[in-house]
């Protein structure tokens, strides 16, 4: 096996970590300009670097852009996808991530939802949620319009807060917006079960010959 040249790894990381500050400082640009109307003249200009420089670690706007939104999709899909500790501390899990880049945060869940281009990438998140809690409802009882419609309505919800909370909360005040937020979610939770889950039970139970 070859071994890599003196200060390879080095150079890689440190290739990496301006990689991802670039991207940081590009999330800003774009959430303060505009995803269509920022240029990458306005990016090395907030970076502090030639333009030349950037399109080292960039092809172009559109490839800048899609890494921005698909590390932050990662990063939201991976905390969707830990162990269940109920609604309260899910949402402390995306939160977190959003704290950690909140201008990608906000691109994301908020200015790529519409837009025709990079909307998929706001997609990707919003149908990874909707598709857990949907099977998450179903689960509980109810039949699969409803679950859907659950599912679908809960995840709208939630981004939707969190999108508020990122804009004018506070960090250290997490764990009060998951208590606010969660006590949003278990309300919707209970009254959809008692309403579409009960009467889901009945006519299954009246179709399988039960009652």
């Amino acid at each position: 096996m070859a071994k890599l040249a003196p200060g390879t790894g080095k150079r890689a990381d440190k290739r990496r970590a301006r990689k991802a500050e670039f991207m940081r400082e590009a999330a800003k640009v774009f959430l303060k300009a505009g995803l269509r109307d920022a240029t990458m003249d306005d990016v090395a200009a907030q970076i502090g670097v030639s333009k030349v420089v950037l399109y080292r670690y960039f092809a172009s706007k559109e490839e800048l852009v899609d890494a921005i939104l698909e590390q932050m999709t990662e990063r939201l899909l991976e905390a969707d996808r830990k162990p269940w500790q109920g609604y309260e501390d899910s949402i402390m899990n995306s939160v977190s991530v959003a704290w950690e880049d909140p201008a990608a945060f906000l691109l994301l869940a908020r200015d790529a939802k519409s837009d025709p281009v990079f909307g998929r990438h706001h997609r990707a998140v919003w149908e990874g949620v909707a598709d857990r809690l949907t099977k998450a409802f179903e689960e509980f009882g109810l039949g699969a319009e409803h679950a859907r419609m659950s599912g679908e309505a809960m995840t709208s919800y939630v981004i939707n807060a969190e999108v508020h909370w990122i804009e004018h909360g506070a960090p250290e005040r997490d764990r009060e917006f998951a208590e606010w937020a969660s006590a949003g979610t278990h309300a919707l939770d209970r009254q959809w079960r008692k309403q579409y889950g009960d009467a889901h039970s009945v006519r299954s139970r009246k179709l399988s010959g039960l009652s």
